[in-house]
């Protein structure tokens, strides 16, 4: 038996079977706040690490883009899978609310990135020193 992914472009199809779910059940709800926590890590903590992401806005991007390969990869290798518009804007959502929440910690706690003349130093402190030959 071969199960087919299912593609559903339309944003708001996830809210709207989570809306019209028989009261009491909680599972539609828990997979859009599933969707909308999986990356907030990531927004919070990828300005911290990377000096290229420095606004919400590169943040945003850069979830968009993940949650776009995720997306894709879900359907490409992953049988029975539903691709959803609401998927990548839910994750998109959250790791923005991650960047947001993070963003007065930035400059506090970014990762200092190498400067280049600083890692050719440590590159030749680190090369080997041959003596030369004694005579000859």
């Amino acid at each position: 038996m071969v199960v087919e992914n299912a593609v559903r472009l339309v944003p708001g199809t996830d809210l709207g079977v989570a809306v019209h779910a028989e009261p009491g059940d909680i599972a539609p709800w828990l997979q859009l706040l599933g969707n909308l926590l999986l990356l907030l890590p990531l927004g919070a903590l990828l300005p911290l690490r990377l000096a290229a992401v420095d606004s919400c806005a590169k943040a945003a991007l850069v979830v968009l883009a993940t949650t776009c390969c995720i997306e894709l990869v879900q359907y490409a290798v992953l049988t029975g899978r539903v691709v959803s518009a609401d998927d990548v804007l839910l994750n998109t959502a959250g790791g923005l609310a991650g960047a947001l929440l993070s963003r007065r910690w930035w400059a506090d706690f970014r990762v200092p990135q190498p400067r280049p003349e600083a890692a050719r130093a440590r590159a030749a402190a680190l090369r080997p020193q041959y003596a030369r030959p004694h005579g000859g």
